[in-house]
């Protein structure tokens, strides 16, 4: 039976890890899981799987067993990541002051600029307090203000949409918002409303954001047509706020829209 067992997983190398990576995704869904037993789990898994490489080797039942129960941590945890807790929602219910980090470059919409924020405290009772969720921060278009990716900024103004969970089924757009830890939308229409502050992050995600925006900005001047320029930076950069609608919607017309992402098959 465990040569069976090893055989089928040494022959179909996706097994490895596809398989109980989306059995810990799946069951992160129906049961909670402490981050303190994921992390647990994981450690578990990978420690096992050192001890039967160190003693035995590689493909043995022991260290099959231990990769298995890696990626199926690895899954619980890649859910928990990407979700928040439902705290979040009662503390800022009332909240109207804000220091967030900016997390993503400009992108146009009709109101204006959109902008990923990572809130980093929230005020309340007359208390800063520390959070990780983020939202998504609108400003009005005729205000002139384009925050470059890991500046600081200051908002006076609450939630204006919150995405509170459905009591029942949850509706797509909770899901889709719910994987990216996104708990609403801020829109700023007046310069009262928001502050740059002179602090800057220096995260990894910041510097590679700012490093995307220079490489757009660089290539984008070697071409005068606007459509040229958002199809050439979708392609190799995969930043579509440029395209408009129409462009958009012709290349979906054609079915080529996916040529317009860059996805494994382009790296």
């Amino acid at each position: 039976m465990k040569h069976n067992f090893v055989k089928v997983f040494h022959t179909t190398p996706i097994f490895k890890f596809l398989i109980p990576l989306i059995a810990g995704i799946v069951t992160s869904q129906i049961t909670v899981f402490s981050t303190s037993i994921t992390i647990t789990f994981i450690l578990i898994s990978l420690l096992s799987a050192f001890y039967f490489t160190i003693k035995q080797n590689y493909y043995t039942p022991g260290w099959y067993y231990s990769m298995l129960l890696f990626f199926f941590s690895l899954g619980i945890g890649i859910v928990k990541i990407h979700t928040y807790n439902n705290w979040n929602i009662e503390n800022f219910r009332e909240s109207i002051y804000w220091i967030g980090e900016v997390r993503s470059l400009a992108e146009p919409t009709a109101y204006g600029q959109r902008y990923k924020l990572r809130i980093l405290y929230y005020k309340k009772d007359e208390q800063w307090k520390a959070s990780k969720i983020n939202v998504l921060l609108y400003i009005k278009r005729n205000l002139n203000i384009e925050p470059e990716p890991g500046q600081y900024i200051c908002l006076s103004e609450k939630i204006q949409e919150l995405f509170i969970p459905p009591s029942s089924d949850q509706t797509q757009s909770y899901k889709n918002y719910l994987t990216q830890n996104i708990v609403g939308k801020i829109f700023i229409d007046s310069r009262n409303e928001i502050m740059p502050m002179p602090f800057r992050s220096s995260n990894l995600n910041s510097q590679i954001q700012l490093f995307r925006n220079n490489i757009l900005k660089q290539t984008g001047s070697f071409f005068k047509s606007t459509d040229e320029k958002s199809i050439f930076h979708s392609l190799f950069f995969g930043y579509r706020s440029e395209m408009d609608t129409e462009l958009t919607n012709a290349y979906a017309t054609a079915g080529v829209i996916h040529i317009l992402s860059v996805s494994g098959l382009h790296v």
